[in-house]
């Protein structure tokens, strides 16, 4: 029976939401299967191993990233990339934060990233992608987990956690929806219109660079990263597929699974993106029994690059159950100067062409090992940086 088949069963069941606080995340309450164990997991900043789980006669890419007792699954549904997205610090140091405190399973999504394709002209029904999640936690021998999940991947956790509830231990969302359309009971959403004129956009946009000026305004003006994310998004997909998957996620409307969650859950929404408007949040919060709805400033709409550790730090709190951490008011940091040893006489030696191509190799291999080491380029001094 597929999870489709079971929410609507379910929604003819009454079914007592769990309280906050009962424990399920504790790792002595919380058994993997017996027996079972995953074939391949990165720990520490190894880059993850891609493993395959099957879903029928399709299969769905995924990893394992950490060894802790809780299990966790995060996924931001079409917006995957698993393999691409390693190579990014940002992406990278957010990933294994979560691994400090979870076993963190992540998957791309059919059609997306690594996994396998599907038809263009027939792309099934949003609720069975609810399905993929199942077949990663069989796959790394998850009984139970806490499912984390951001942007169209929320009305999917949703579902899960409707018509799974003996294997979810909490539910997050992050910066989604129950459903993008307005409707008469329902004035939160967007009008068919508006709908039109992002999936435009977005189409128009994918795979430039222009989606991450819209996403990440607190980049403007990072080209390295804009550059990068551009190829991120070529390859999840093209804009065709993106323009077709657009179409159907407009058609999202998970509101009758709300009542049926007991889950824990945690709302978690910046209200200023412009995108996702904080009405969004509160409705799922004011609907799902026990809710508990934190707003975090901020105008990006996923956690990698503003204040990541206000995002991390909740969801520890909230899954773990550990003390909020005080901020420390001293940090260890270093400084990195570097300079090019007789840069006047080298130019004359190799004249202007070349001497420019030397720079500019010596400038970007700079700014690529500061980035991919969390630093931060302050200055470029002509012949060598200033970084921390």
């Amino acid at each position: 029976m597929t999870l489709l088949s079971l929410w609507r069963l379910a929604k003819a069941i009454s079914i007592t939401p769990r309280p906050l606080g009962s424990g399920r995340c504790h790792p002595s309450n919380r058994p993997r299967r017996p027996g079972a164990k995953a074939p391949f997991v990165s720990i520490g900043t190894l880059e993850p191993t891609t493993g395959y789980a099957l879903l029928g006669d399709q299969r769905v890419a995924y990893q394992i990233i950490g060894d802790r007792p809780i299990d966790a699954v995060f996924t931001l549904g079409f917006w995957s990339s698993i393999d691409v997205e390693w190579e990014d610090p940002g992406h990278r140091l957010f990933i294994q934060q979560l691994a400090s405190f979870a076993r963190i399973i992540r998957f791309d999504q059919r059609g997306a990233g690594a996994s396998d394709a599907m038809a263009a002209d027939a792309l099934p029904p949003w609720e069975s992608y609810a399905d993929e999640i199942e077949a990663v936690m069989d796959a790394a021998g998850s009984t139970e987990a806490a499912i984390i999940a951001g942007g169209t991947a929320g009305p999917v956790a949703m579902l899960y956690a409707a018509t799974r509830p003996e294997r979810v231990s909490a539910l997050v969302l992050l910066q989604t929806t129950v459903r993008y359309l307005e409707d008469d009971d329902y004035p939160q959403g967007w009008s068919r219109e508006q709908a039109l004129e992002w999936q435009s956009r977005f189409w128009k946009a994918w795979g430039t660079g222009e989606v991450f000026d819209l996403l990440y305004p607190s980049r403007a003006g990072d080209e390295r990263l804009r550059a990068w994310h551009a190829k991120l998004e070529r390859s999840i997909a093209g804009p065709g597929a993106i323009r077709r998957y657009q179409a159907t996620e407009t058609e999202t409307d998970a509101r009758a699974l709300l009542a049926s969650i007991r889950a824990p859950t945690l709302v978690v929404h910046r209200p200023d993106t412009g995108f996702a408007p904080l009405a969004w949040g509160e409705y799922i919060a004011d609907h799902i029994a026990g809710a508990r709805l934190v707003t975090l400033p901020g105008r990006d709409v996923a956690p990698w690059y503003e204040n990541p550790q206000q995002t991390l730090d909740v969801i520890e709190e909230f899954i773990v159950g550990a003390p909020k951490r005080e901020p420390a008011d001293r940090r260890l940091a270093s400084v990195l100067f570097t300079d090019i040893v007789d840069s006047t006489g080298r130019a004359d030696a190799f004249g202007d062409r070349r001497w420019r191509t030397v720079l500019d190799l010596h400038d970007s291999l700079a700014r690529q090992t500061v980035a991919d080491n969390g630093g931060q380029l302050l200055r470029s001094t002509g012949d060598g940086i200033l970084a921390t």
